[in-house]
């Protein structure tokens, strides 16, 4: 019994819908017919005109959002580059470096280099008279000072071959200066060194 109410129930609904559309479909011809051709014509007009105002409305609201965009991001990127401007302005721009020894402008000798940087050998030698002065390179603090012989060479560490040696990490941290091979340091860690101050004396340790 409940199957059958159910499908009845369905068939007068169906019904219903069908009944509508022939009402609605009635009522739109008897519109049309008792409208004149020119009528007609206007309705069809006036429902384009409100079609082609709402997709003109639509395009410029569309267009309003890509201009304001578009007007934004250079905005943005200046603001990017007035910070990095800035930051460079209060970032020191590198380490000024300074030949380790007096030159001939400053009373001294124009040494050579004897053994340049390589993959085997890390670190410029340069053919200095035994006994000169080795001066800082750069403004720092001395963050490695020893002896020869401080280090053992069955330690694992290379640096025993450097014999005397001192290292002065620059004020800005962003590089470290070796003094190896001197006869004797005038330096201990922890101390401030300006460029060209005696670090030590050239010798032939390591």
């Amino acid at each position: 019994m409940k199957k059958t109410s159910k499908a009845g129930s369905a068939s007068k609904n169906k019904f219903g819908k069908v009944f509508l559309c022939i009402v609605l479909a009635a009522a739109l011809t008897a519109l049309l017919c008792s409208c004149t051709v020119d009528e007609l014509l206007e309705i069809a007009d006036s429902v384009a005109r409100e079609y082609y105002a709402s997709e003109r409305a639509a395009q410029s609201a569309t267009e309003e959002i890509i201009a304001t965009e578009a007007t934004t991001e250079p905005t943005e990127a200046t603001t990017e580059a007035t910070t990095e401007a800035t930051t460079e302005e209060i970032i020191p721009t590198g380490t000024s470096f300074a030949m380790p020894f007096a030159d001939k402008a400053h009373g001294g000798v124009n040494y050579s280099v004897t053994q340049y940087f390589s993959s085997t050998h890390g670190g410029i030698d340069f053919g200095v008279y035994w006994g000169t002065p080795i001066l800082a390179a750069t403004d720092g603090k001395v963050v490695y000072a020893y002896n020869d012989g401080d280090i053992s060479s069955t330690s694992g560490d290379l640096r025993w071959t450097y014999g005397t040696f001192v290292v002065v990490e620059s004020t800005d941290g962003m590089y470290r200066t070796y003094y190896a091979h001197m006869r004797s340091k005038t330096v201990n860690v922890g101390d401030t060194v300006r460029q060209g101050d005696i670090v030590g004396y050239c010798g032939n340790t390591g």
